[in-house]
């Protein structure tokens, strides 16, 4: 009876020992220097040369004294090293385990390729940010967002149960969060260093069972963000989650707690009814107010169905790393997105785009710039010079980055004093369509010199008909995720069910501005800008936005105001001057336009000292005249056969007042 309890016992061991495969690399083999895949049979590079291939260095170590060292350069690597798992898993358990170190002011960088040969589907990528956020994404959408220590080395796991699509993250040994994955399979990790990345790997293991973890009977867990991924101090949100049934039980109750570490409520949900494989989405009634001394939050399940514990303890825990930010007086972030109706992941833009305009209304400059479709304007298309779409630029940074990373930018942008700020003022002539756009610039400085101003126009609710106006939908049917009810939309979107926001229509002044003259301001003085533009029959002049952009000397956006022609119109052409309606009403220009030469009419009932000043569309001065003291009616002749064609804003001042009137030479 023993020998057969003994035959047993080691066929367990064994076939547990066949079904498991483990690998681990704490490169104390290799001498400081070697290059890894070309030293080693386990490890290979992305390209298959030694050009992505990384050197083991002996400056730092988790254990021992030798490491791998990640720095990156540009948009990425140049190393690019890949750690085969032996092929493509798509049921089983797979655990990966590594110390990491990442170098304070820098991140660091790694993903999951879901098949043998790299570049073909993205799984899992994890980013480890500067600011001690640790973010995981499954391509569609963020899933886990927590905080990890900076300068210190910590184990990050990953623990996968693929035949029941459960994907646990933990750091230090402590579980951050758990999610189903969009693409549940995984063939290899990709170690690869972005732009900012400066980081260690050490201690390097993987088991694989065809053997998967028990499937869980009873078990509730937790997904999504919890308190979310940025805010502004002093504003307030409501704590939301999803609650997943991973069992084979009704969930009926359970209670949601969060916490900062100061700050804690609790509420009760009963009387629910999630059926396995379902979830719900839970937003607990007392808001949380974020503040600039905190930026870490635990969301955690507790009480299902009046049970102490269920199957699974690490996905009960979502943990939440939030930057907060205090703005800066007048400081608003353009954010350029490149998109078009040809391009079946641009949807992913919109969203994005939409959700920030939402969060961030007083703060966002939204513009979609079109590419290949019939809302294309040529000159923004090409100046932007994206080669993937959907792409984004904030504030024309040179770095084009995923509409879905731009909240971490224009929080950051955010937080920098702007060189000057804007009010944005326009009248609309609605016979001729003709817009007049004045921006006063505020400059503290009283310099600008080698700055140039622009104004972007752009449409709301743009309807079309037609096949030109069909959106292509990439993630129709869900397929490839969740994104904003586009997946319930057909592909394509059919023209009559897609509205398209923050459409380019028009640059005034170009894509790089016109050049600001340094005029003599006095700190803290204003000087105002005029840009005229005629609006087509066919945009709807009820939802044209203007978006001035101060452009600085190299290349990037200062800073940006957002109105609508609505608001602009009714915060008064030139809205920071002091135009008075009394001399506005008495003066009078005729002929205009004109070819060499015009009149000026003016009426005053008292002695007052007149001067006329004129301005091309750019503010700048190319004519001026005092004519002294004058008094009753009164007329000025003005020789303008010297200037060139154009649109010129004539100031008549009448002692401390003035008006202004837009006039046209036509020779």
């Amino acid at each position: 009876m023993m020998k057969n309890l003994l035959l047993i016992f080691f066929s367990i061991c064994l076939v547990s020992a066949l079904n498991a495969q483990i690998f681990q690399d704490d490169f104390e083999d290799y001498t400081a220097g070697d290059l890894l895949a070309a030293s080693s049979d386990d490890w290979e590079t992305w390209s298959g040369g030694s050009a992505d291939d990384v050197a083991v260095v002996d400056t730092r170590a988790n254990s021992g004294t030798n490491s791998l060292h990640f720095v990156g350069s540009g948009a990425g690597g140049p190393a690019d090293i890949i750690l085969p798992f032996g092929g493509k898993r798509t049921a089983g358990q797979f655990t990966i385990s590594m110390a990491m170190y990442v170098e304070p002011g820098n991140s660091a960088y790694l993903n999951f390729q879901g098949e043998v040969n790299p570049g073909v589907t993205w799984t899992m990528n994890a980013n480890f940010t500067a600011l001690g956020a640790f973010q995981i994404d499954d391509v569609s959408f963020i899933q886990i967002r927590s905080s990890y220590p900076i300068g210190e080395w910590f184990d990050f796991e990953i623990d996968v149960n693929l035949s029941n699509n459960i994907w646990d993250f933990k750091i230090n040994g402590e579980c951050v969060g758990s999610y189903a994955a969009t693409d549940n399979f995984l063939a290899s990790l990709d170690l690869f260093p972005l732009g900012d990345s400066n980081f260690y790997v050490d201690d390097i293991f993987t088991k694989y069972s065809i053997i998967p973890g028990p499937a869980p009977m009873f078990d509730a867990g937790l997904a999504g963000l919890g308190f979310g991924t940025a805010a502004l101090s002093g504003g307030q949100s409501n704590v939301s989650a999803f609650v997943v049934n991973n069992g084979t039980e009704d969930i009926t109750s359970f209670d949601i707690s969060y916490t900062d570490g100061t700050a804690m409520e609790s509420q009760s949900f009963t009387d629910v009814s999630i059926a396995p494989g379902e979830n719900m989405e839970v937003i607990m009634d007392v808001p949380y107010t974020f503040s600039e001394d905190k930026s870490t939050g635990q969301v955690r399940l507790s009480n299902v169905n009046g049970m102490m514990n269920d199957d699974l303890a690490c996905n009960d825990v979502l943990n939440s790393f939030f930057t907060v930010i205090t703005p800066r007086p007048g400081k608003r972030i353009l954010v350029e997105e490149g998109t078009g109706t040809w391009c079946g992941w641009c949807p992913r833009g919109d969203v994005f785009m939409r959700a920030m305009a939402e969060k961030y209304p007083d703060h966002f400059a939204p513009v979609a710039v079109h590419n290949g479709d019939i809302m294309t304007v040529p000159e923004h298309d090409v100046s932007i010079g994206l080669t993937g779409y959907p792409g984004a630029r904030v504030m024309r940074n040179a770095t084009a980055i995923d509409p879905s990373a731009i909240e971490e930018p224009i929080l950051a942008g955010l937080t920098v004093e702007p060189y000057a700020t804007m009010e944005t003022g326009a009248q609309f002539n609605e016979d001729t369509r003709e817009m007049d756009v004045s921006v006063t610039v505020i400059f503290p400085t009283g310099s600008f010199f080698g700055y140039n101003l622009g104004v972007i126009v752009t449409e709301d609710e743009v309807r079309g008909t037609g096949a030109a106006y069909a959106q292509r939908n990439f993630y129709a049917g869900g397929a490839n995720g969740i994104m904003g009810g586009y997946e319930t939309l057909a592909d394509p979107v059919p023209a009559e069910e897609m509205v398209y926001e923050f459409v380019s229509r028009a640059l005034l002044g170009g894509y790089n501005g016109v050049s600001v003259q340094d005029f003599d301001i006095p700190e803290g003085g204003d000087k105002t800008f005029y840009f005229s533009y005629t609006v087509p029959e066919e945009y709807n002049v009820d939802h044209i936005n203007l978006v001035p952009v101060l452009i600085a000397p190299v290349g990037v956006v200062d800073n940006a105001d957002y109105t609508t022609l609505d608001d602009a119109i009714a915060r008064g052409f030139i809205a920071s001057s002091t135009q008075d309606p009394v001399i506005s009403e008495n003066t009078e220009v005729y002929p205009n336009p004109f070819s060499n030469s015009t009149n000026v009419e003016l009426n005053l009932d008292k002695p007052a000292e007149v001067q006329i000043q004129v301005l091309d569309a750019m503010g700048k001065v190319v004519a001026s005249k005092n004519y002294g003291t004058q008094s009753g009616k009164m007329v000025f002749p003005f020789d303008g056969s010297s200037l060139a064609n154009g649109i010129y804003y004539m100031n008549i001042y009448v002692d401390n007042k003035f008006t202004t009137k837009k006039i046209s030479i036509l020779h």
